[in-house]
């Protein structure tokens, strides 16, 4: 299906979706402070330590929950150019991949080229996957990002070998790849509750649970022994905020409210970015069906709000459904009220640059992006009134 897909492309088409995140990419990288050693941050007692000793140390780190994520480490393990440079190759790699699957899975879901392109556009814009991981280049998250895409690939051609298989490799990226699990029942029921169905969507989970399970116990969580604690240097002995201690339950148990309404909704448009949002309320009629297939995910996401940290760059998680729908309703928007879509990629395309302006900015302020949107706007409805004037002008003159 792939190489029908590719052999379907037009030369120009392809050029454009190779040359699209290979060159902004580039551009990123130059446009972005990366946390290498030399960087200042590098010192603080982040993840990357963590991640950067099981890629030297493969499968001797004891601290939950980064000891379970050994797939990105060992890969950098196997990979020949050094720690650095093998962390900062295997995430380029993994983000130029996730843009061309972004792609990928916009025309396969019958999206024309130009709507496709806003789509990849607008993913380019998200700061918090594109600018964050260039910047923190040792984390998981890019790859978990294929992962998930890969995923959604699988649950669109319901390919449920595949979708069983990917999450069971994929729980040694990171854990969280099974907010995904859910959805193979929101994209193949027909009714609110079917217990078949339930069944076996369970049965397909079964391995990566198994996985999940047998990871544990191979590599035993050791948070709780002070004296293999004690045997780590600094920068390995803390998990979060001076803490070592990883309790699920605990976890569970700090659900409150952590910010007022109005710094929620910033960091949901500092994740995802105004446009995908927008449009994807302007289109709401149209979105329905795609957020009803997607909810689990969206809403597992958003309530991250209130308990973890870091959050806009773990709500990126549900990029994808956000997106879609984004693009859904540029679509429904361009075509109902007959404007180009190529106002819509200008608009797009302004906030990947403007991200680029400093090596600092991760993803611009809201209110920046709201700029962009009202002097898109002010600007169509000038060139329409202006072309309507040039009409009136022309017939008048004839006459």
């Amino acid at each position: 299906m792939c190489k029908q897909f590719i052999k379907n492309l037009t030369n120009k088409e392809k050029i454009l979706v190779l040359l699209i995140p290979s060159f902004y990419l580039f551009l990123a990288a130059l446009r972005t402070t990366i946390m290498s050693p030399e960087h200042y941050e590098y010192q603080f007692f982040w993840d990357h330590h963590k991640y950067i000793y099981m890629a030297e140390n493969p499968f001797q780190y004891h601290l939950a929950p980064y000891c379970w994520r050994i797939l990105n480490p060992l890969i950098v393990y196997l990979l020949p150019f050094g720690t650095t440079n093998d962390f900062f190759i295997l995430t380029s790699l993994t983000l130029f991949f996730s843009s061309l699957m972004v792609y990928y899975l916009l025309r396969i879901l019958k999206f024309e080229t130009e709507y496709a392109i806003t789509g990849l556009i607008i993913f380019l814009g998200m700061g918090w996957i594109i600018k964050y991981n260039i910047y923190d280049f040792w984390l998981t998250d890019s790859l978990l990002n294929v992962f998930i895409l890969l995923l959604y690939l699988s649950l669109i051609r319901k390919k449920d070998v595949a979708l069983s298989l990917l999450l069971a490799t994929g729980v040694l990226v990171k854990e969280t790849v099974l907010f995904i699990a859910p959805l193979y029942y929101t994209f193949n029921t027909e009714k609110l509750v079917s217990p078949k169905l339930i069944l076996k969507n369970v049965f397909l989970v079964l391995p990566a649970l198994s996985v999940f399970l047998v990871v544990r116990l191979a590599i035993p969580g050791l948070n709780g022994n002070p004296a293999y604690i004690g045997s780590l240097p600094p920068e390995l002995q803390n998990i979060t905020y001076n803490t070592n201690s990883y309790d699920i339950v605990e976890f569970v148990l700090s659900f409150h409210i952590q910010y007022p309404l109005y710094k929620m909704v910033a960091i949901v448009i500092s994740a995802y970015g105004i446009i995908p949002l927008l449009f994807s309320v302007l289109g709401i009629k149209k979105n329905i069906k795609i957020f009803y297939i997607y909810f689990p995910i969206i809403i597992i996401s958003l309530l991250q709000l209130f308990y973890a940290v870091n959050l806009p760059r773990l709500l990126a998680i549900s990029f994808w459904p956000i997106l879609l729908m984004g693009v859904n309703g540029i679509k429904y928007i361009s075509t109902k009220y007959n404007i180009s879509v190529y106002w819509f990629i200008f608009t797009a395309v302004t906030i990947p640059i403007i991200n680029l302006l400093s090596k600092y900015t991760i993803m611009i302020q809201g209110r920046i992006q709201l700029f962009i949107i009202v002097s898109a706007m002010l600007l169509f409805t000038f060139h329409k009134l202006y072309k309507r004037v040039s009409i009136e002008s022309n017939i008048s003159r004839q006459v």
